[in-house]
């Protein structure tokens, strides 16, 4: 409703309410029209208080209707007021019945415990305090009603039918839908307005005041006012399932009571003036009393209750909380919880398996989701039956369970959990060979944090999963000294999970160029140098620091000190006046990189920052890589062209499919993996394939680097067979910056002609100072 329409409708009961004092006339005709547009408004609002409870309310309010047209026909007939008892009276006084019915069909909640107890004890509080009022007004009724039984009668049914319709709205009051309070509220106060019109016209009749232009004529106008307000503020009541009501607000805790303040009141009166108590009125003192010591009890009650319902909703909440909602099964907080009590119990060891489908997400790709539910559901019931009865079977999320259990229990958790998936699973029609990877862990004396030991089982699951036999489950246990390693690996994860990168830098592993042997370029590999650690090899640092999500920081490190350094060592060459026309440095590129949206714009940044060629950077991604992504790989290694920097595919021949590479994607080299170089000098099969591929990069117009040389035979035969670059043991392990920098700087040639014996390193530069000596790698070879 807008604020215009709100004014006019203030303004209009306003005027109803100024015209009724005015005249008779007046009076009976604007209380009609009232109660006309109550009806109308009740039959428009729509479904909200119900069909039937709305056909009630506005049989109320025409029977009531029909009470004032008979009244101010006797009025334009006559010219006098209806008398008390008249047959408009009596019309009037049949809204009560239909009233209390309309009340009793609004839609209610269903009452549990001791709210219905409530409802009654606070319509009977009610009724007391009205009861005492209307005692003292029957009292006084015989004296000044001028013996005539119709009139007496006719006042006593207003005050009855009053108390009766109040009493039925403070009993349905905690019992209504909320959507339906607003209305009930209004509707409330209508009739309180109502009944407090009654009363004063009562009283007036038996004193002879009342006039239709009295008090009571405008207090029971304002009534009318409310019941055709109240059917606006009902919203749509909806279905509802709840066995409690909502809370009451402050004015319905204190409705019940609101009649005892007049009957108060009068009871003072009485006291004061010294006027003694009926005793009917004591009767219904002592019926309050009563009521009100009841009220207070079931108050009472109804916190304990209350208290109860939130406890058995915090417990089913918490177990809730605790289980799987696809398998039944307890989830990790279960399982947290669980391990946590028994390592406190100190009760011996306990053994932790902790087991991940193998393919799972097979199943799900290929024969939906529901299947995948029913294998999940089948493995936690082989799991429950495989185990021990007390043993704790979780599912973690996706396909990972895990079993915990007193060691005593079960010396072979291990193999009750393998033989579980020895049959395979059959849903409906279809069957599935199942395995799993499980990692074992068994606890020691010194295990007290639960979080420590599924950290080791987690790494003991990842190793059943990386050494497993293809179509068997994998199995890894880890106690005594391999626990003190998972325990290490476990260290090492959380360390590189948060890398103090000034703890990583490069080496170089110079790349030499097979026509004169010149050193032309250098693959930068990234090492760790943990104080506590010692020296970390790449090969076991990265493949956590991909778990961890780590590896783009590592590898925008390696990046930047990468480009960092060559461009210092292109400054240092163009000061000697011997500018580097073509020297390049190959920075590996991790998988997990490939995913990372802003790598070619760190390139972009990078190239800027140090005013670099592009063509002097280049990526080196393995076939692995390629494999794991296919169309995020396209994409950025066509970006990264565009940009003009160099794409090496790393480990060229160990993939499914090398050739599909060189032909989707625009790479710039080819780095023939170690495995061909190490065998090139002695088979012949290998060497055909060594040829085949070193060909088929000069007709592509590719660079072609062998990786892993350290024979003087094995740099023969590259040579012989027309591959152009090298990189290996044979020439130099990696290097320190400096060590690198005054090989590349200087234009160093290794004899690739003439060399020494095979197997022996060949020679460094003439005059390299000590401090310049290589640096042995634990692994040359994977950077990240």
């Amino acid at each position: 409703m807008t604020r215009t329409r709100r004014r006019l409708l203030g303004g209009a009961v306003a005027a109803s309410l100024v015209l009724v004092p005015l005249s008779t006339a007046l009076s009976y005709g604007v209380r009609c029209v009232t109660a006309v547009l109550a009806v109308v408004c009740l039959l428009r609002v729509g479904a909200a208080p119900g069909r039937r409870s709305r056909a009630l309310f506005a049989g109320a309010l025409l029977v009531g209707i029909s009470g004032g047209l008979t009244a101010t026909g006797h009025l334009l007939l006559t010219g006098e007021p209806s008398p008390a008892g008249a047959a408009a009276d009596w019309l009037y006084l049949s809204y009560g019945p239909l009233a209390v019915a309309g009340l009793l069909a609004l839609p209610r909640h269903p009452l549990d415990g001791p709210w219905r107890s409530k409802a009654l004890l606070d319509a009977l509080v009610a009724v007391s305090g009205l009861a005492f009022l209307l005692a003292g007004i029957v009292s006084t009724m015989t004296g000044h009603a001028d013996g005539d039984p119709a009139a007496t009668g006719s006042a006593l049914g207003y005050l009855v039918s009053g108390a009766v319709v109040l009493a039925v709205v403070l009993a349905v009051l905690p019992r209504v839908q909320q959507e339906l309070r607003p209305f009930l509220h209004t509707a409330g106060l209508g009739f309180a307005l109502l009944t407090a019109g009654d009363i004063g016209y009562s009283v007036g009749v038996l004193h002879g005041w009342y006039s239709p232009t009295t008090w009571p004529a405008v207090v029971t106008q304002a009534g009318l006012v409310l019941m055709g307000v109240a059917p606006l503020r009902a919203r749509q009541a909806v279905q509802l399932v709840a066995q409690e009501p909502a809370a009451s607000s402050l004015l319905e805790t204190a409705a019940p009571y609101l009649p005892c303040v007049p009957a108060l009141v009068l009871a003072c009166r009485l006291i004061v003036q010294g006027e003694p108590f009926t005793v009917l009125q004591m009767a219904i003192v002592v019926i309050l009393g009563s009521l009100l010591v009841l009220r207070q009890l079931l108050t009472s009650a109804e916190q304990q209750y209350t208290v109860g319902r939130l406890r058995a909703r915090e417990r089913e909440a918490t177990a809730a909380a605790q289980r799987d909602p696809l398998t039944g099964l307890g989830n990790r907080t279960a399982l947290h919880q669980g391990l946590s009590a028994l390592l406190a119990a100190h009760a011996g060891p306990v053994t932790l398996a902790l087991l991940d489908l193998d393919d799972f997400k097979d199943i799900n790709d290929t024969h939906g989701h529901d299947t995948g539910d029913a294998v999940l559901n089948e493995v936690a019931g082989r799991l429950r039956l495989a185990v021990p009865e007390d043993a704790l079977v979780t599912r973690l999320g996706g396909d990972e369970f895990a079993v915990c259990v007193p060691a005593a229990q079960a010396p072979r958790l291990d193999q009750l959990i393998v033989e579980a998936f020895d049959q395979p699973v059959a849903i409906g029609s279809r069957r599935f060979a199942v395995t799993a990877s499980v990692g074992v862990v068994v606890t020691g004396p010194d295990d007290r944090e639960a979080a420590v030991v599924l950290s080791h089982v987690d790494v003991a699951m990842y190793r059943a999963k990386a050494t497993k036999e293809p179509h068997r489950s994998g199995v890894v246990v880890l106690q005594g000294p391999t626990r003190a390693a998972a325990a290490a690996r476990v260290h090492m994860r959380d360390e590189v999970s948060r890398p103090s990168l000034d703890q990583f830098g490069l080496v170089y592993e110079p790349m030499v160029r097979l026509a004169d042997g010149q050193v032309v370029g250098a693959e930068a590999l990234l090492r760790w140098q943990h104080p506590v650690l010692g020296s970390v090899g790449p090969s076991e640092f990265v493949p956590l620091a991909e778990q961890v999500g780590a590896i783009a920081a590592l590898g925008a490190h390696a990046l930047r000190t990468a480009a960092a350094d060559l461009a210092g060592w292109l400054a240092e060459a163009a000061d000697r006046g011997t500018p580097l026309t073509r020297g390049t440095i190959g920075v590996n590129v991790s998988p997990r990189q490939l995913a990372v949206p802003d790598l070619c714009d760190l390139v972009r940044e990078v190239l800027a920052e140090h005013r670099l060629e592009p063509f002097r950077l280049v990526l080196e991604i393995t076939e692995q890589a390629l494999m794991d992504d296919w169309e995020t790989a396209v994409d950025v290694v066509r970006e990264l062209r565009s940009i003009g920097v160099g794409v090496a595919v790393d480990d060229f021949g160990t993939g499914y499919s090398s050739l599909r590479y060189l032909r989707r994607f625009d790479t710039s080299t080819v780095k023939i993996d170690r495995e061909f170089v190490t065998a090139v000098a002695d088979e012949p099969r290998t060497r055909a394939l060594v040829a085949s591929v070193v060909d088929m990069a000069h007709s592509l117009d590719l660079s072609s680097v062998a990786e892993g040389v350290e024979t003087v035979a094995q740099l023969e035969v590259l040579r012989e067979l027309g591959c152009r670059f090298a990189q290996g043991y044979l020439f130099s392990r990696p290097l320190q910056r400096d060590a690198f920098g005054a090989l590349f700087v200087g234009g160093h040639r290794y004899p690739v002609g003439d060399g020494p014996a095979a197997g022996a390193p060949l020679p460094a530069p003439r005059g390299l100072h000590p401090a310049l000596a290589p640096a042995v790698a634990v692994s040359p070879r994977r950077s990240g």
